[in-house]
């Protein structure tokens, strides 16, 4: 839920809002078992610190992205 929330104000280019509910949704998640809702988690964060200027954060959660995806078997392309 609040990952959606995220991506709305994502495309409205409210980057820091975006990243607060991306922050929301990760805080949520890293206590479960859902692993694929993880990869979108790193997945937002990286795209989000690439559009705030912050491409070493970019390329860590990307990587930790890839990752997720390379753990759960599947072959799934990281966008940015």
């Amino acid at each position: 839920m609040f990952g959606n929330i995220g991506n709305v104000f994502y495309e409205q280019k409210r980057y820091y809002k975006a990243r607060r509910f991306y922050i929301k949704t990760f805080i949520l998640l890293r206590s479960t078992n859902y692993p694929e809702e993880l990869y979108e988690c790193y997945n937002n964060f990286g795209a989000v610190y690439l559009k705030l200027g912050n491409p070493i954060k970019a390329v860590f959660y990307l990587q930790k992205a890839l990752n997720k995806l390379i753990k759960l078997g599947r072959k799934k392309s990281v966008d940015s």
